[in-house]
């Protein structure tokens, strides 16, 4: 969670990289840009939880 919160708070962080954890529940309203690298044999909820 501190990985988050420096996110949102410290300039100097430009990019950070998240696994499956971060399909649910994940405030990233201070993100630019989202790049989703693959979804290969996952259910559909998952790309929609991303979208919120």
């Amino acid at each position: 969670m501190q990985i988050l919160h420096d996110l949102q708070h410290d300039t100097n962080i430009k990019k950070i990289i998240l696994s499956q954890v971060a399909d649910t529940s994940f405030d990233l309203s201070a993100a630019n840009v989202l790049t989703q690298i693959s979804t290969h044999g996952r259910s559909r909820r998952q790309p929609a939880q991303r979208l919120g």
